[in-house]
């Protein structure tokens, strides 16, 4: 399972009865999570929305050399002063995500389908290169900034009526 949030990245392994067997969380800084999308989205002219689009669209010729989100803006800012195609240097921002997140998921090693959840499950960019590195489907909910909630009202009302809660399909 793997969850990027507005503010942090979780990779959680479970076993085959669904207990957590490891888990791995980026809370450190939003870089590698929605907020530095949406920031980085923000200072290349972008709505979130479109902006997975659009570095679908740029070359992989381009690396930003820093990860903090404070840093990268800059850099961004400046290989648009550069002249850079906003596509590219977007490319380039899905890319620093991407590799950070793998990292996070072969650290942890993730057996089995790989679930991505939270709202930046959403960008076509970063689902195609976390698939492409790892060499395996994604799986993404219909509803996948929803998962948490929905996983939280249903541990809710088992613990509320003390019985397993029944998965709709």
């Amino acid at each position: 399972m793997l969850d990027i949030g507005c503010q942090d990245t979780k990779v959680i392994a479970l076993d085959r009865a669904g207990r957590v067997v490891r888990f791995e969380m980026n809370d450190r800084c939003a870089a590698g999570a929605g907020r530095f999308l949406e920031m980085m989205a923000s200072a290349l002219g972008y709505e979130i929305s479109e902006f997975g689009r659009a570095a679908l669209h740029g070359g992989s010729a381009l690396r930003l050399s820093s990860m903090c989100a404070v840093f990268a803006e800059s850099e961004v800012v400046g290989l648009v002063t550069q002249g850079r195609r906003r596509e590219e240097i977007a490319r380039a921002v899905h890319e620093a995500i991407h590799r950070r997140t793998v990292g996070m998921i072969q650290r942890v090693g993730t057996a089995g389908p790989l679930v991505l959840s939270g709202g930046a499950a959403r960008n076509p960019c970063l689902v195609r290169l976390i698939e492409t590195e790892l060499g395996r489907a994604v799986h993404v909910p219909e509803a996948p900034d929803m998962v948490g909630a929905y996983g939280a009202a249903l541990l809710a009302g088992e613990r509320a009526t003390g019985a397993p809660a029944k998965e709709e399909r």
